[in-house]
């Protein structure tokens, strides 16, 4: 299979499917969450072989520059993928490997973070803000941007295909394509975002927006590219 190229960021490594899977990827001693921008971080492939891996499997994750993936292995056979990221986020990372003749996959959520700046020190001499445009022209609606909400337990291997995507991300604006855990994300960007899901609705729940913060379609989160890439064509803002 094709490597998708590109993306993302190190890593607060969270399993994300609830059901049990003979598949596991788990973070080495040394490389658990969080971890700093350009870190190798080593994350063991259980329940399948590097024989298993060669030819036969797909690492997906967001194609974004600045990350690198490569399967692995050790002195003694033992496979691991080699994540690095130059960059802070919280991004997706997925497995899908053919063992024993059956299609297996495990999905894990990927977040870097960095650590505060140990004596930050004030500006001894701030500019003042500028004066706002008092007749600021109106911002044209010509892009879409993607929410999602879920929950660890309801993201599926057919979700990580799809939030991993590059012709789906490839139709949303850049850097516009955000991922929200209930479980996980406390700040206030994602909790508003999170308060807007229905109470009934199904998780992972998914946002289309219009670059002026229109909500243009809401509902669940396909599990096949094909269905996301139809709804967002459906709601592209035409141009010209």
């Amino acid at each position: 299979m094709e490597k998708r190229a590109a993306a993302a960021v190190s890593v607060v490594l969270v399993l994300l499917c609830g059901a049990a899977n003979a598949l596991e990827i788990v973070p080495h001693p040394g490389s658990e969450n969080p971890v700093d921008p350009y870190q190798n971080v080593r994350l063991d492939v259980v329940g399948a072989t590097l024989d298993d891996l060669k030819g036969n499997s797909e690492v997906l994750y967001p194609p974004m520059r600045g990350v690198t993936v490569n399967e692995v292995a050790t002195w003694d056979g033992e496979p691991y993928l080699l994540f690095e990221s130059q960059s802070l986020g919280r991004y997706w990372l997925a497995l899908v490997v053919v063992v024993g003749g059956k299609l297996e996959a495990v999905t894990y959520m990927v977040e870097v973070a960095e650590g505060p700046d140990p004596d930050p020190q004030p500006d001894p001499d701030p500019e003042p803000d500028p004066e706002p445009d008092p007749d600021p022209d109106p911002e044209p609606v010509e892009e879409l941007w993607s929410i999602v909400v879920g929950e660890t337990g309801t993201w599926t291997a057919g979700h990580a295909i799809v939030l991993t995507s590059k012709r789906l991300r490839g139709l949303v604006a850049e850097g516009r394509f955000r991922v929200f855990d209930k479980d996980l994300d406390t700040n206030a960007s994602a909790e508003e975002w999170i308060d807007r899901v229905p109470e009934d609705a199904p998780l992972p729940h998914w946002f289309l927006l219009s670059n002026k913060g229109r909500i243009v379609y809401e509902g669940p989160l396909p599990e096949s590219v094909d269905k996301a890439v139809e709804i967002v064509e459906r709601h592209l803002p035409t141009k010209g």
